[in-house]
């Protein structure tokens, strides 16, 4: 059995990486494609599913 601890700080700079992606950077639609799947990985290797409850959550924590 494999344990996974969510920490909350990297949850944060994971949605923070997520959010500033900057769609006029990237020269192609796939290498835009490729910086949001970099994000996606980021937040499956955590454990983390994206519910609305959790996006208003880490929404909420940004702006703290």
């Amino acid at each position: 059995m494999k344990f996974r601890i969510v920490n909350r700080a990297a949850q944060l700079k994971a949605w923070l990486a997520f959010i500033d992606i900057n769609p006029t950077k990237h020269d192609t639609t796939a290498g835009l494609h490729s910086a949001f799947n970099d994000a996606g990985k980021s937040f499956c290797e955590q454990g983390l599913s994206l519910s609305w409850d959790k996006m208003q959550g880490l929404i909420i924590q940004t702006n703290l």
